[in-house]
């Protein structure tokens, strides 16, 4: 039935043409408001004839209809009006039923507007920008006087002897940088055969040598070695580290707070330790979004371009308001299947984090962050993905798993302990086990 319907939207689409459906939703015409038409009689006469609609708007119901025609003799005098019953097919063939189900017929349009790529749930990406050219767009302000070894005069980096944490940096009023990535490059001018990372990293690291890269490595790891092999003369070696988050909370008497620097402290170099260092810190601020928007950077991209480690990429979602201005866009949620590892943005607003381990799959985009017009959305994807992304109505969270965890002997023990004393139903045992034992599961 929807072939004929298939091959007609398609010769408009080739035609550049727009289309409109009616109906596109079955209805029902409740109470009195059916209505009704005027038409030729039976066999086209000139003379007008009365049908009167029937309740349902739907595809595929047979209409009856109450037709009054006005016969005339070869004389062309008038008979009288005769009334009758008949029986009349008005199909409509909507792509939604009377009671909202979707046809047939919705599928065939879905089918084609996705085919051309015309349908807003997926957006491909359009452009991609490598990481070295968005550096030129990263600000950096230097803050106070420490010593000798900073370039002071460096507006996108910042020029070290040493390499330091993010909480080092002499930026944001002397506090560092809170947030984000932060990348170290240095040239080395011979040939790279080992290199190792000093202590561990804080949190994960892309190591890439001349353009690519050419090892992973995060906190797991202590004293990371890596072997190269290049025979190159002059290497440039970047170190890109990711600050995955600080922990915000602490035992009594732990140290764990003093252990939240985040970045890279030394790296060796065939066993020698690199003393010239620049340094990019990497905050992904409003400013830095604005400044890639209008950079002359960004380069045709589609499937078929290869990229090697992190990218920028950036596509749009035009959107007009559909019948009342008023209205406001809703929220949506953005699916990162065939995505690696990166952060999203749209517009200034950064969204979060996505990582194809799971198990979030998407990310949350309310609908006020969302303008009528183009939104710029925009990815710093660290190795790559597939160059597309979907939009979808709910979010996809994960399968839901159960975690079990094993506890220490030693607070088995003490929960054991507790569980008896009070089944006892006296404060007073309580009182004296709280005050002999230290509860090791005292949040439980």
């Amino acid at each position: 039935m929807n072939v004929a319907f298939e091959e007609t939207l398609n010769w408009i689409l080739d035609e550049c043409g727009s289309f409109n459906l009616y109906m596109f939703h079955g209805g029902t015409n409740f109470g009195f408001m059916n209505g009704a038409n005027e038409t030729t009689g039976p066999n086209n006469e000139t003379k007008e004839a009365y049908a009167s609609d029937v309740t349902s708007y739907d595809m595929q119901q047979l209409y009856l209809k109450q037709i009054i025609w006005c016969r005339q003799r070869e004389d062309g005098e008038s008979t009288e009006n005769e009334v009758g019953d008949s029986t009349t097919r008005e199909n409509y063939n909507a792509p939604l039923s009377e009671s909202g189900q979707m046809t047939e017929k919705y599928f065939s349009v879905k089918k084609i507007l996705k085919e051309r790529g015309l349908l807003k749930s997926e957006l491909k990406m359009t452009e991609y920008m490598s990481l070295d050219n968005a550096l030129q767009y990263v600000q950096v302000v230097i803050n106070g006087v420490f010593s000798d070894e900073y370039d002071y005069d460096a507006s996108h980096s910042i020029e070290s002897e040493r390499m330091m944490m993010m909480e080092e940096l002499p930026i944001n009023n002397n506090g560092g940088q809170g947030y984000g990535f932060i990348l170290y490059q240095c040239q080395i001018e011979e040939a790279v055969q080992r290199i190792q990372i000093q202590g561990k990293v804080k949190d994960r690291a892309i190591v890439i040598l001349n353009g690519k890269e050419i090892s992973t490595v995060d906190r797991r790891w202590e004293n990371y070695c890596l072997n190269v092999n290049s025979d190159q003369k002059r290497n440039v070696l970047q170190v890109l580290v990711e600050n995955l988050g600080r922990v915000n909370y602490a035992l009594y008497g732990d140290d764990v707070m003093n252990q939240q620097r985040k970045g890279v402290r030394d790296v060796l170099v065939n066993g020698e330790k690199v003393k010239k260092w620049t340094i990019y810190p990497l905050e992904f601020k409003e400013s830095f979004i604005e400044a890639l928007k209008s950079s002359s950077a960004w380069q045709p991209y589609d499937e078929r371009v290869k990229t090697s480690g992190p990218c920028l990429f950036r596509t749009f979602l035009n959107l007009s308001p559909a019948g009342d201005a008023r209205d406001k866009p809703r929220d949506t949620f953005m699916h990162m299947k065939g995505w690696t590892k990166g952060s999203a943005f749209i517009n200034d607003f950064n969204l979060g984090r996505y990582w194809n381990i799971g198990p979030q799959n998407t990310l949350y985009i309310p609908g006020p962050l969302i303008e009528y017009g183009p939104n710029q959305i925009t990815l710093f994807e660290l190795h790559g993905g597939c160059g597309r992304v979907n939009l979808l109505a709910e979010g996809d969270l994960g399968a839901e798993e159960i975690h079990k965890e094993i506890l220490p002997l030693s607070a088995q023990t003490q929960l054991f302990l507790l569980r008896n004393t009070l089944k006892m139903g006296s404060w007073k045992y309580v009182n004296r086990f709280i005050n002999h034992t230290s509860l090791y599961c005292w949040s439980l």
